[in-house]
C-alpha cells in the first residue's frame, strides 16, 4: 500500500468515526431527553396516586362513618328527633364539604359527636345532603325538611 492510499484510508476511517461519534452522541442527547420525560411523566404519576389514595382512604372512612350511623339506628330504639340545631347546622355549612368539616362545624354549634351524627343521618335521609365519595353537597331545601 501506498503512503497516498494509507493516508486516503486513515483520513475516510477519521472521517467514519467523527460520524459515528456525533450520531452517538445525539442518540446519548435523545435518550438523557427521554429519561427527563420519563422522570417527569414517574413525579406526576405519583402525585396522582398519592391524590388517589388519599380520596379511597375518605370514601372509605366515609362509608365507615355512614355504616356506624346504618347501625346505631338499627341497634337503638326509635332515634329521637334530631336537635332542633339541625336547621341552623345546615345553614352553617358551606355548599361543599367533607364529613371532617361536617363535624367541625357541628362543634362551633355547639352539638356533640352523637347529636352531630343524628343530625347528619337526618340530613342524608332528607335529602338536605347528598354524598359523592367522601364529600358532601348542600341540597335546596324540601316541604318536608326540617
Amino acid at each position: 500500500m501506498t503512503d497516498t492510499a494509507r493516508d486516503s484510508s486513515t483520513t475516510r476511517s477519521r472521517t467514519e468515526l467523527t460520524e459515528r461519534i456525533k450520531e452517538l452522541e445525539a442518540t446519548v442527547r435523545r435518550l438523557r431527553a427521554r429519561v427527563s420525560e420519563l422522570e417527569s411523566d414517574r413525579e406526576h404519576l405519583l402525585e396522582e396516586n398519592q391524590a388517589l389514595r388519599k380520596k379511597v382512604t375518605h370514601a372509605h372512612l366515609a362509608d365507615t362513618l355512614l355504616a356506624t350511623l346504618d347501625e346505631e339506628d338499627g341497634d337503638a330504639a326509635p332515634a329521637p328527633e334530631p336537635p332542633s340545631a339541625t336547621t341552623g347546622l345546615h345553614r352553617a355549612l358551606p355548599s361543599s364539604f367533607t364529613f371532617r368539616t361536617f363535624f367541625r362545624v357541628a362543634e362551633r354549634e355547639g352539638l356533640d359527636t352523637a347529636d352531630a351524627r343524628r343530625c347528619l343521618r337526618h340530613l342524608l335521609d332528607r335529602g338536605r345532603l347528598a354524598r359523592d365519595g367522601s364529600r358532601l353537597t348542600k341540597q335546596e331545601a324540601t316541604s318536608d325538611a326540617q
